[in-house]
Order: structure tokens, then sequence, then C-alpha cells
């Protein structure tokens, strides 16, 4: 099994993503090493607040303890979620049908503007590079679509009809 670095700009990081209990491992836009240089940021936090004595009363100590707590139960989660995770694979994602890892070029068949979205997980989506979590709406309404079929997409009660006219990979470099 290989991982794969997807191109969101955050060096290569990782994220799990789990749909129909296939786990995922996506890019982030925290790493790692960031995690633990904020937690041992938060640690110089308290020890810097306990040494000014009584705590009682000390807001930046609870407001350390605090980060520290998030940052603890974040990092275990993730932890969790990293060991059921199976890297996606670029032979995983499929160019015959829209699907998690596609970049998918639609037409909007009333206006005939064209748009090109890739459909990555929850924590890649950018809307100023087209980047689209497989979880919104709108990818939903393309997945499981392929070349020349439509898709109808609902919001704010406004129905638009798209017709696929490419589908491509997501993670080719």
């Amino acid at each position: 099994m290989r991982a794969i670095s997807l191109q969101s700009g955050s060096n290569g990081n990782c994220v799990y993503v789990e749909t129909d209990g296939v786990g995922l491992v996506f890019d982030a836009g925290i790493s790692g090493r960031q995690a633990e240089l904020r937690l041992a940021a938060c640690g110089r936090d308290i020890r810097r607040a306990a040494a000014m004595g009584d705590i009682s009363d000390n807001a930046d100590w609870r407001t350390a303890i605090q980060e520290q707590g998030v940052l603890n139960a974040k990092a275990s989660q993730m932890a969790d979620e990293l060991l059921r995770a199976r890297p996606i694979e670029r032979s995983m994602v499929s160019t015959s049908q829209v699907s998690i890892g596609s970049r998918v070029t639609v037409e909007n068949t009333a206006t005939g503007e064209q748009a090109t979205y890739a459909i990555l997980g929850p924590w890649d989506s950018d809307a100023e590079r087209g980047i689209i979590a497989y979880l919104a709406p709108l990818a939903k309404a393309f997945l499981r679509h392929g070349v020349g079929e439509e898709a109808t997409f609902t919001h704010a009660g406004e129905e638009t009809a798209y017709r696929i006219v490419a589908i491509e990979s997501a993670l080719e470099e």
C-alpha cells in the first residue's frame, strides 16, 4: 500500500475520511508536527502561568489548560481515525463516473457556462481553487454520474441541471 500526497498546499499532511465503512486518507491543513508544536507551546504556557504563583484566578493558565485539552482530544481522535484509515490510491479513482478523488468538468445546461471541480475530503475544500468536499450538496449531485449524463442540483429552492463534460483524476500531478 502506498500513501499519496494530494496537492492542497499543506505539504502532504493527511486526514481520515470514512464513507460506507471504508476509511480514506486525504490531505489536511495541519501536520502532526504543527500539532506537536502547539501542544508544546501549551505546556510552556501552563508552566509559565503556574510559575506566577496562585493559579486559581489565572486566566492565562485556564486558557492554556483548555487549549491543551482540546488539542489532546483532537490528537486522540486523529490517532484513532488513522488506525482505521486506508490511503486512497490513484488506481482507486474512477474516470468512468464521478467519485471521491475526481476532477469533473460540468456545463450548466441553461447557460452553457462550464466549471471544473475537484471532489476531495472535507478539510480540503477551497472554493477559490474549485475544490469541494464530497459531502457538499453540489458534489453529492455529481457523484456516480458519467460523462454525458445530467446531474440536478437544488439550492435555495432553485434547481440547476449540469451535464458532465469530463472526468479525470484529481490526484494526478
